[in-house]
């Protein structure tokens, strides 16, 4: 079922066995987990941790296999975070229940965004699906009236610093009050394209927490998470592979391609719905009609980005030097000794955020001559460790030039940040 080849030579034998895990795939999974030693466990349970993936995992582990077979310390670690979230969760849902009780009051339609829509109509139990915010789409007209219902329910703005969030931007600043999920307030879904008309008349009636809500179309939702991981430049956690893929395999609505083929030309989104059902069915496995396939790709060029996007996915190497970054991501010679200069000679503002405020101009000056010392130092230690080609630095070089090639993959898609 998979399109690209064997998963092991990309993520490993751990990651591999995950995504068998996770996708249903126990027959040949829980025979391997049998021969699995102490330190693969503890592998398996990292990994299910980074990829928020953990809850559903234990689910799988406690309903499938024996107890004595799972490691005591793993089972324990695993139960935890499956507990947490499931408390999480139910903190969660009554929280939304007060904000959809509210905005019905206000006459306010809202449809239900992505994890807590997910959580609880598209995975078995809520706490398979954790998330940490509330994602609500009003009608562009109410955004004003539901921005007022929640300050008026307690919460407040708290803007991201360096983001416009004025009438272009998709949606408000958090809204963020002690206590509870930050609820992220949409103006539109998307920047791609007016859509939402279409949007609206599409949508679902569903109970959410015990409150009507209106949920997205199956085809909707397929595109969003499509273009939500392309926003996020590809650099996603498993979780999101596992949402498409339960929505594609487990969801009550079944997918209509001919109706997905539609919209994805509508909003022109070809290229971003190939990649993220093309990571899905290599991670997980996904009947996918060889007609879309068809019909999504638009070159080679997206085939080649998504073995690109499937290394980043699995992938946990470090950041390398921030200098270094933007060295490598400028064109001309010219624009690299320029962002080589503003790295060793960066102007007061950068200076005062990287050290905090000065409190004399003699330390000014003593910031300025020690950075340059202190980058020659943090370069000639990453350089002697590029030596080493199993070196951690040699493997965050490499992460960082498969980010270089999505970002210019996204660029020349001309992808708006959803």
């Amino acid at each position: 079922r998979r399109r690209f080849g064997p998963l092991e030579d990309t993520c490993g034998a751990v990651n591999d066995l995950l995504c068998r895990c996770l996708s249903g795939g126990w027959s040949e999974a829980g025979a391997e987990l049998q021969s699995f030693s102490g330190d693969q466990w503890a592998e398996l349970a990292r990994e299910a941790i980074r990829h928020g993936v953990a809850p559903l995992l234990y689910r799988r582990l406690e309903v499938d296999t024996p107890g004595e077979d799972i490691p005591e310390s793993v089972r324990r670690v695993l139960e935890d975070v499956y507990c947490y979230s499931s408390l999480r969760g139910r903190a969660a849902r009554d929280q939304l229940a007060t904000v959809l009780s509210a905005f019905a009051f206000d006459r306010i339609p809202t449809i239900v965004l992505k994890g807590a829509y997910l959580a609880e109509h598209v995975y078995s139990e809520p706490a398979e699906r954790p998330f940490g915010d509330l994602d609500l789409l009003v009608p562009l007209d109410d955004t004003e009236r539901a921005a007022l219902t929640l300050q008026e329910l307690g919460y407040a703005p708290r803007p991201s610093p360096g983001v416009d969030y004025g009438p272009g931007h998709h949606h408000y600043p958090p809204f963020v009050k002690p206590g509870m999920l930050p609820i992220e307030l949409h103006r539109r879904l998307t920047r791609r394209r007016p859509i939402e008309e279409g949007v609206w008349s599409r949508a679902r009636s569903v109970q959410l927490a015990g409150a009507e809500a209106l949920a997205l179309s199956t085809e909707d939702l397929v595109v969003h998470l499509c273009l939500h991981a392309a926003s996020h430049k590809l650099e996603i956690p498993l979780r999101v592979l596992l949402d498409l893929h339960r929505v594609l395999t487990g969801s009550a609505e079944k997918i209509d391609w001919t109706r997905l083929i539609r919209l994805v030309r509508e909003m022109d989104s070809g290229p971003f719905v190939y990649v993220g059902l093309a990571l899905t069915q290599a991670t997980l496995g996904v009947d996918v009609p060889a007609a879309v396939w068809e019909e999504l790709q638009e070159n080679e060029a997206d085939q080649a980005i998504v073995e690109t996007a499937l290394a980043l996915v699995f992938e946990d190497a470090p950041s390398v030097p921030g200098a270094y970054r933007s060295f490598i991501r400028q064109n001309g010679a010219t624009a690299k000794v320029g962002s080589i200069a503003r790295a060793i000679f960066p102007d007061r503002n950068t200076l005062d955020r990287i050290y905090g405020p000065r409190e004399s101009s003699a330390s000014n000056v003593w910031r300025r001559i020690a950075r340059p010392v202190r980058l020659s130092r943090q370069a000639s230690r990453w350089l002697w460790g590029l030596r080493n080609p199993e070196s951690a630095d040699r493997a965050a070089l490499g992460r960082e030039k498969k980010r270089l090639a999505v970002n210019e993959w996204l660029a020349r898609r001309n992808l708006a940040r959803d």
